[in-house]
């Protein structure tokens, strides 16, 4: 276990966050502390997070968003994808439909954020994050 667990609560209204994770940094070097690797039939990750979810998320109430296949990328993010201010690249933002006691489970690599909450009732989300035994990354 890499962080302490963290519940994340939002009530209907509140605003997302930016983008952010991804498998290459801004300046276009590799993200070390994310990296992500699938070689010779093994895949590594750096840190992985596991999300459980104590709410529902339905079609469009928000929360959890990312970039499917972001992970393997080798350019840095667009600016205007990280602020969602595109609406060309926002279309390649998937937020996943989620039941209570799903178990959403990413590598850190992937380039992952969270859209507005605008359910009525309040989102609710418990983070646990691992990393190899020799890496620490919010340790």
């Amino acid at each position: 276990l890499d962080h302490s667990p963290l519940l994340l609560a939002q009530e209907a209204g509140a605003e997302g966050h930016t983008l952010h994770g991804g498998a290459v940094t801004e300046s276009g070097e590799p993200a070390w502390p994310l990296a992500y690797e699938f070689r010779n039939g093994r895949m590594r990750n750096q840190l992985l997070t596991v999300c459980m979810q104590l709410r529902a998320a339905g079609p469009g109430d928000g929360g959890f968003c990312a970039v499917p296949g972001s992970h393997k990328s080798n350019f840095p993010v667009p600016p205007a994808l990280a602020d969602l201010a595109d609406a060309e690249l926002v279309s390649f933002v998937t937020q996943p439909v989620l039941a209570p006691g799903d178990c959403l489970i990413f590598s850190e690599a992937v380039l992952h954020g969270t859209l507005p909450w605008t359910a009525a009732h309040q989102r609710r989300t418990v983070i646990y994050r691992f990393a190899p035994a020799g890496s620490a990354y919010g340790r």
